[in-house]
């Protein structure tokens, strides 16, 4: 029967569409997890470098990187200090970060 096949494959085309269609959305939701660690890590190990040099607790920085869209129900969020910043804090010297006042307001390093 030639329409019973034509059916048949029309139903698989149907499940191969929506499949594909499933899994582009779910990796749609998922970020580079090498960036988002990266990120996340450097921006905490520039907190802890704050930390130690300015002899505080730094609790006015969040580090947590979260991509996503309004499809996945997750709202985006990135660290508070971008790569480049959290690698100049995280390297500057405590003499530097302190004669800068980066104690007291560390998201407006500017480095070069």
């Amino acid at each position: 029967m030639p329409g019973l096949s034509r059916l048949s494959w029309s139903r698989s085309a149907r499940n191969v569409l929506a499949l594909a269609l499933l899994l582009g959305l779910s990796l749609r939701c998922v970020g580079d997890d090498k960036s988002a660690f990266e990120q996340e890590f450097e921006c905490e190990e520039a907190v802890a470098h704050l930390q130690e040099c300015c002899k505080i607790q730094i609790s006015n920085i969040e580090c947590v990187y979260v991509e996503g869209s309004s499809d996945c129900r997750i709202m985006s969020r990135t660290p508070d200090l971008n790569l480049e910043t959290a690698r100049c804090l995280r390297t500057a010297s405590c003499e530097s970060i302190t004669s800068h006042g980066l104690c007291t307001e560390p998201k407006k390093a500017i480095c070069q």
